[in-house]
Protein backbone atom coordinates (compact mmCIF):
# COMPACT_ATOMS: atom_id res chain seq x y z
CA UNK A 1 0.00 0.00 0.00
CA UNK A 2 1.15 3.60 -0.72
CA UNK A 3 2.48 5.91 1.46
CA UNK A 4 -0.57 8.24 0.62
CA UNK A 5 -2.98 5.37 1.56
CA UNK A 6 -1.22 5.03 5.36
CA UNK A 7 -2.53 8.51 5.63
CA UNK A 8 -6.40 7.44 5.27
CA UNK A 9 -8.35 6.65 8.33
CA UNK A 10 -10.07 3.21 8.76
CA UNK A 11 -13.83 3.02 8.59
CA UNK A 12 -13.11 1.59 12.28
CA UNK A 13 -10.63 4.67 13.16
CA UNK A 14 -13.41 7.19 12.04
CA UNK A 15 -16.52 5.42 13.61
CA UNK A 16 -14.60 5.56 16.86
CA UNK A 17 -13.86 9.15 16.95
CA UNK A 18 -17.03 10.01 15.62
CA UNK A 19 -19.30 8.53 18.07
CA UNK A 20 -17.01 9.97 20.79
CA UNK A 21 -18.42 13.49 19.77
CA UNK A 22 -21.09 14.76 22.29
CA UNK A 23 -22.72 16.25 18.91
CA UNK A 24 -23.31 12.34 18.02
CA UNK A 25 -24.50 11.53 21.52
CA UNK A 26 -26.80 13.87 21.55
CA UNK A 27 -28.09 13.03 18.16
CA UNK A 28 -28.38 8.93 19.43
CA UNK A 29 -31.01 10.74 22.49
CA UNK A 30 -32.69 12.55 19.61
CA UNK A 31 -33.42 8.85 17.58
CA UNK A 32 -34.50 7.44 20.71
CA UNK A 33 -37.05 10.01 21.59
CA UNK A 34 -37.78 10.19 18.05
CA UNK A 35 -38.92 6.49 18.15
CA UNK A 36 -41.05 6.52 21.03
CA UNK A 37 -42.54 9.79 19.93
CA UNK A 38 -44.00 7.80 17.04
CA UNK A 39 -46.07 5.76 19.59
CA UNK A 40 -46.43 8.64 21.79
CA UNK A 41 -47.87 10.28 18.43
CA UNK A 42 -50.59 8.14 17.45
CA UNK A 43 -52.35 7.76 20.64
CA UNK A 44 -51.84 11.64 20.75
CA UNK A 45 -53.22 11.90 17.52
CA UNK A 46 -56.50 9.67 18.73
CA UNK A 47 -56.89 11.45 21.51
CA UNK A 48 -56.78 14.55 19.86
CA UNK A 49 -59.35 14.14 16.68
CA UNK A 50 -61.33 11.46 19.24
CA UNK A 51 -64.91 13.55 18.33
CA UNK A 52 -63.47 13.29 14.89
CA UNK A 53 -63.75 9.45 14.87
CA UNK A 54 -66.97 8.62 16.57
CA UNK A 55 -68.87 12.26 14.85
CA UNK A 56 -68.28 9.99 11.75
CA UNK A 57 -69.41 6.47 12.68
CA UNK A 58 -67.62 3.65 11.89
CA UNK A 59 -65.83 5.30 8.99
CA UNK A 60 -64.50 7.86 10.60
CA UNK A 61 -63.13 5.62 13.01
CA UNK A 62 -61.56 3.06 10.74
CA UNK A 63 -59.89 5.78 8.06
CA UNK A 64 -58.35 8.34 10.66
CA UNK A 65 -57.00 5.53 12.62
CA UNK A 66 -55.61 4.07 10.01
CA UNK A 67 -54.00 7.19 9.26
CA UNK A 68 -52.46 7.69 12.20
CA UNK A 69 -51.45 4.15 12.55
CA UNK A 70 -49.86 4.43 9.01
CA UNK A 71 -47.82 7.47 9.35
CA UNK A 72 -46.69 6.62 12.90
CA UNK A 73 -45.59 3.07 11.39
CA UNK A 74 -43.78 4.92 8.44
CA UNK A 75 -41.67 7.17 10.06
CA UNK A 76 -40.64 4.59 12.70
CA UNK A 77 -39.15 2.41 10.00
CA UNK A 78 -37.91 5.35 7.72
CA UNK A 79 -35.84 6.70 10.80
CA UNK A 80 -34.70 3.38 11.54
CA UNK A 81 -33.32 2.97 8.12
CA UNK A 82 -31.93 6.39 8.58
CA UNK A 83 -30.14 5.55 11.43
CA UNK A 84 -28.29 2.19 10.53
CA UNK A 85 -27.44 3.82 6.90
CA UNK A 86 -26.15 6.92 9.05
CA UNK A 87 -24.09 4.32 11.24
CA UNK A 88 -22.69 2.36 8.32
CA UNK A 89 -22.36 5.08 6.24
CA UNK A 90 -21.73 8.46 7.16
CA UNK A 91 -19.85 8.10 10.60
CA UNK A 92 -17.69 5.42 8.71
CA UNK A 93 -15.99 7.49 6.17
CA UNK A 94 -12.88 8.87 6.71
CA UNK A 95 -13.22 12.56 5.27
CA UNK A 96 -16.28 13.20 8.03
CA UNK A 97 -15.04 16.15 10.23
CA UNK A 98 -16.90 16.20 13.66
CA UNK A 99 -18.88 19.56 12.86
CA UNK A 100 -20.74 17.90 10.08
CA UNK A 101 -22.30 15.58 12.47
CA UNK A 102 -24.54 19.26 13.26
CA UNK A 103 -26.19 18.67 10.08
CA UNK A 104 -27.64 15.12 11.21
CA UNK A 105 -29.06 16.58 14.36
CA UNK A 106 -30.59 19.20 12.27
CA UNK A 107 -32.30 16.16 9.88
CA UNK A 108 -33.49 14.51 13.18
CA UNK A 109 -35.14 17.47 14.54
CA UNK A 110 -37.09 18.49 10.81
CA UNK A 111 -37.82 14.76 10.67
CA UNK A 112 -39.88 15.63 13.86
CA UNK A 113 -41.44 18.61 12.70
CA UNK A 114 -42.52 16.38 9.47
CA UNK A 115 -44.16 13.97 11.26
CA UNK A 116 -45.82 16.38 13.46
CA UNK A 117 -47.22 18.08 10.48
CA UNK A 118 -48.61 14.97 9.00
CA UNK A 119 -50.64 13.69 12.33
CA UNK A 120 -52.04 17.33 11.80
CA UNK A 121 -52.92 17.31 8.38
CA UNK A 122 -52.14 13.48 6.48
CA UNK A 123 -52.77 14.48 3.37
CA UNK A 124 -49.71 16.82 3.25
CA UNK A 125 -48.13 12.81 4.41
CA UNK A 126 -46.45 12.11 1.22
CA UNK A 127 -45.70 15.65 0.32
CA UNK A 128 -43.44 16.50 3.22
CA UNK A 129 -42.24 12.43 3.27
CA UNK A 130 -40.83 13.64 -0.14
CA UNK A 131 -39.08 16.37 0.90
CA UNK A 132 -37.28 14.41 4.06
CA UNK A 133 -36.07 12.51 1.30
CA UNK A 134 -34.74 15.50 -0.93
CA UNK A 135 -32.81 16.53 1.94
CA UNK A 136 -31.39 13.67 3.04
CA UNK A 137 -30.54 12.51 -0.44
CA UNK A 138 -28.73 16.12 -1.05
CA UNK A 139 -26.99 15.36 2.28
CA UNK A 140 -25.86 11.94 1.43
CA UNK A 141 -24.47 13.22 -2.30
CA UNK A 142 -22.73 16.26 -0.77
CA UNK A 143 -20.55 13.47 1.22
CA UNK A 144 -20.18 11.28 -1.23
CA UNK A 145 -18.29 13.89 -3.47
CA UNK A 146 -16.23 15.18 -0.74
CA UNK A 147 -15.28 11.72 -0.17
CA UNK A 148 -14.61 10.90 -3.83
CA UNK A 149 -12.07 14.10 -3.79
CA UNK A 150 -10.67 12.98 -0.63
CA UNK A 151 -9.41 9.27 -1.80
CA UNK A 152 -8.86 10.86 -5.29
CA UNK A 153 -6.64 13.46 -3.28
CA UNK A 154 -4.86 11.23 -0.33
CA UNK A 155 -4.79 7.82 -2.81
CA UNK A 156 -3.64 9.41 -6.16
CA UNK A 157 -1.61 12.15 -4.62
CA UNK A 158 -1.72 14.45 -7.11
CA UNK A 159 -2.90 18.41 -6.87
CA UNK A 160 -5.02 18.42 -9.78
CA UNK A 161 -7.80 16.20 -10.70
CA UNK A 162 -7.93 15.79 -14.10
CA UNK A 163 -10.49 12.61 -13.95
CA UNK A 164 -12.50 13.21 -10.72
CA UNK A 165 -15.64 12.53 -12.54
CA UNK A 166 -14.38 9.24 -13.33
CA UNK A 167 -12.50 8.25 -10.49
CA UNK A 168 -15.93 9.04 -8.90
CA UNK A 169 -18.31 7.08 -11.32
CA UNK A 170 -15.97 3.83 -10.82
CA UNK A 171 -15.59 4.49 -6.79
CA UNK A 172 -19.82 4.79 -7.05
CA UNK A 173 -19.73 1.66 -9.49
CA UNK A 174 -17.52 -0.72 -6.78
CA UNK A 175 -19.40 0.68 -3.27
CA UNK A 176 -22.42 -1.14 -5.06
CA UNK A 177 -21.63 -3.65 -6.59
CA UNK A 178 -18.52 -5.17 -5.04
CA UNK A 179 -18.29 -4.05 -1.23
CA UNK A 180 -21.31 -4.69 0.26
CA UNK A 181 -20.29 -3.38 3.76
CA UNK A 182 -19.58 0.17 2.28
CA UNK A 183 -22.27 0.87 0.33
CA UNK A 184 -23.76 2.94 2.63
CA UNK A 185 -20.85 5.27 1.31
CA UNK A 186 -22.53 5.56 -2.18
CA UNK A 187 -24.98 8.63 -2.98
CA UNK A 188 -28.72 7.40 -3.18
CA UNK A 189 -29.94 5.51 -5.94
CA UNK A 190 -31.58 7.02 -8.84
CA UNK A 191 -34.69 4.85 -7.90
CA UNK A 192 -35.32 6.09 -4.72
CA UNK A 193 -34.74 9.99 -6.21
CA UNK A 194 -37.86 8.77 -8.66
CA UNK A 195 -40.21 7.97 -5.77
CA UNK A 196 -39.22 11.16 -4.03
CA UNK A 197 -40.53 12.45 -6.80
CA UNK A 198 -43.86 10.10 -7.12
CA UNK A 199 -44.82 10.81 -4.24
CA UNK A 200 -44.79 14.48 -4.50
CA UNK A 201 -46.93 14.04 -7.63
CA UNK A 202 -49.14 11.90 -5.72
CA UNK A 203 -48.78 14.54 -2.53
CA UNK A 204 -50.15 17.47 -4.78
CA UNK A 205 -53.00 15.48 -6.47
CA UNK A 206 -54.63 14.49 -3.48
CA UNK A 207 -54.37 17.54 -1.69
CA UNK A 208 -55.84 19.70 -4.26
CA UNK A 209 -58.81 17.06 -4.24
CA UNK A 210 -59.49 17.18 -0.37
CA UNK A 211 -58.71 20.60 0.91
CA UNK A 212 -61.49 23.03 0.60
CA UNK A 213 -60.23 26.17 -1.27
CA UNK A 214 -61.40 29.53 0.26
CA UNK A 215 -62.78 30.05 -3.51
CA UNK A 216 -63.45 26.35 -4.29
CA UNK A 217 -65.39 24.81 -1.19
CA UNK A 218 -65.53 21.49 -3.06
CA UNK A 219 -62.91 20.49 -5.81
CA UNK A 220 -64.59 17.23 -6.35
CA UNK A 221 -67.63 18.67 -7.73
CA UNK A 222 -69.75 16.19 -5.09
CA UNK A 223 -72.22 18.82 -3.65
CA UNK A 224 -75.09 18.78 -5.54
CA UNK A 225 -75.55 15.01 -5.63
CA UNK A 226 -73.66 14.17 -2.25
CA UNK A 227 -73.63 14.53 1.14
CA UNK A 228 -71.54 16.67 3.78
CA UNK A 229 -70.91 12.96 5.36
CA UNK A 230 -70.54 11.47 1.62
CA UNK A 231 -67.83 14.49 0.44
CA UNK A 232 -66.27 13.89 3.99
CA UNK A 233 -65.90 9.82 3.48
CA UNK A 234 -64.52 10.06 -0.04
CA UNK A 235 -62.00 12.78 0.60
CA UNK A 236 -60.57 10.34 3.60
CA UNK A 237 -61.08 7.59 1.58
CA UNK A 238 -58.20 9.08 -0.71
CA UNK A 239 -56.00 10.05 1.90
CA UNK A 240 -55.81 6.84 3.00
CA UNK A 241 -55.01 5.69 -0.08
CA UNK A 242 -52.50 7.96 -0.28
CA UNK A 243 -50.82 7.29 3.10
CA UNK A 244 -51.52 3.46 2.86
CA UNK A 245 -49.81 3.18 -0.80
CA UNK A 246 -46.59 5.09 0.85
CA UNK A 247 -46.56 3.54 4.42
CA UNK A 248 -46.82 0.29 2.99
CA UNK A 249 -43.56 1.44 0.70
CA UNK A 250 -41.61 2.56 3.12
CA UNK A 251 -42.14 -0.14 5.44
CA UNK A 252 -41.13 -2.63 2.89
CA UNK A 253 -37.68 -0.66 2.59
CA UNK A 254 -37.46 -0.13 5.91
CA UNK A 255 -37.32 -4.03 6.56
CA UNK A 256 -34.87 -4.89 3.79
CA UNK A 257 -32.38 -2.06 5.05
CA UNK A 258 -32.72 -3.75 8.42
CA UNK A 259 -31.88 -7.19 7.35
CA UNK A 260 -28.90 -6.06 5.30
CA UNK A 261 -27.90 -4.13 8.19
CA UNK A 262 -28.30 -6.27 11.03
CA UNK A 263 -24.95 -7.31 10.80
CA UNK A 264 -23.22 -4.29 11.05
CA UNK A 265 -20.36 -4.40 13.78
CA UNK A 266 -20.10 -1.47 16.63
CA UNK A 267 -16.67 -1.80 16.86
CA UNK A 268 -15.59 -3.52 13.39
CA UNK A 269 -11.86 -5.46 13.44
CA UNK A 270 -9.19 -3.08 13.47
CA UNK A 271 -6.09 -5.78 12.52
CA UNK A 272 -6.96 -6.47 9.08
CA UNK A 273 -3.72 -7.28 7.36
CA UNK A 274 -2.70 -6.53 3.18
CA UNK A 275 -2.24 -10.14 3.28
CA UNK A 276 -6.39 -10.35 3.69
CA UNK A 277 -6.77 -7.47 1.55
CA UNK A 278 -5.20 -9.11 -1.38
CA UNK A 279 -7.02 -12.60 -0.96
CA UNK A 280 -10.15 -10.40 -1.12
CA UNK A 281 -9.01 -8.61 -4.32
CA UNK A 282 -8.87 -11.78 -5.92
CA UNK A 283 -12.15 -13.05 -4.85
CA UNK A 284 -13.75 -10.17 -6.06
CA UNK A 285 -11.78 -10.15 -9.42
CA UNK A 286 -12.79 -13.62 -10.23
CA UNK A 287 -16.62 -12.81 -11.48
CA UNK A 288 -17.70 -16.49 -10.86
CA UNK A 289 -17.12 -15.66 -7.40
CA UNK A 290 -18.58 -12.28 -6.78
CA UNK A 291 -21.34 -13.48 -5.10
CA UNK A 292 -19.42 -14.59 -2.24
CA UNK A 293 -18.15 -11.10 -1.40
CA UNK A 294 -21.35 -10.04 -0.07
CA UNK A 295 -21.33 -11.76 2.70
CA UNK A 296 -17.85 -10.79 3.95
CA UNK A 297 -18.71 -8.53 7.10
CA UNK A 298 -15.02 -6.65 7.80
CA UNK A 299 -15.22 -3.33 6.79
CA UNK A 300 -11.41 -2.33 7.35
CA UNK A 301 -10.87 -5.24 4.56
CA UNK A 302 -13.07 -4.20 1.94
CA UNK A 303 -11.84 -0.51 2.40
CA UNK A 304 -8.27 -1.92 2.32
CA UNK A 305 -8.92 -3.45 -1.12
CA UNK A 306 -11.41 -0.60 -2.24
CA UNK A 307 -8.17 1.33 -2.11
CA UNK A 308 -6.03 -1.01 -4.45
CA UNK A 309 -8.69 -0.93 -6.51
CA UNK A 310 -9.00 2.81 -6.64
CA UNK A 311 -5.04 3.00 -7.22
CA UNK A 312 -5.49 1.49 -10.89
CA UNK A 313 -7.23 4.49 -11.64
CA UNK A 314 -5.06 7.91 -11.10
CA UNK A 315 -3.47 9.29 -13.95
CA UNK A 316 -0.02 8.01 -15.32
Amino acid sequence: MSNANAKISRPSQAYSQATGSLVYRLSELTFGSLLAAYSLGFVGAIAAHWNDLFSHGNWGILLLSVQYASISITFAYLTTSFYLTYHAGILTMPQMPLYDLRVDFTLAIVQAVIFGFSLLRPWSFSILLALNFYVTGYRQRREYDELAKFLYDRICNIERRPNLDQFSASLQKHLREDFSELSSWGPIPRIIWGLATAMLILGFLIGYLVVELPFNPDPLGLSPTWTKEQIWIYKQSLVTFEVLLVAVGITIYGWRVLKRRARFLVNPSKGANDDQGEKLAEIIDTPDNRPKNKKLADIDVQFDCLQRKLEKLCPG
